[in-house]
């Protein structure tokens, strides 16, 4: 999720680290300005075309032409109990 507090719209950039592989870099999404966009990292509409495996390693960063804040989390599949990991709305 990603919060635009702004009163323009944000122009962010996704970048995505693998594990085992090169990054893909520059996905671009904008955020309306007083608003917030929320998408899943399996959507592969909001990651323009990009897939991301359920059980891949990887990490992303989040550049963006104004502050904002961006929280993530990521449930992990591969027990049967599921585990829930979320980040703090914060960064620099």
């Amino acid at each position: 999720m990603i919060l635009n507090c702004n009163d323009t719209e944000a122009n962010i950039l996704i970048d995505i680290y693998f594990e085992d592989s090169d990054p893909i870099k520059g996905i671009p999404i904008s955020v309306p300005p007083q608003r917030i966009k929320a998408f899943r990292s399996g959507d592969v509409e909001a990651l323009k075309g990009l897939v991301l495996d359920v059980n891949r390693q990887y990490s992303i960063r989040f550049r963006s032409d104004l502050e904002v804040v961006v929280q993530y989390g990521r449930c992990d599949v591969a027990q049967p109990n599921l585990a829930y990991l979320a980040t703090l709305g914060y960064g620099e």
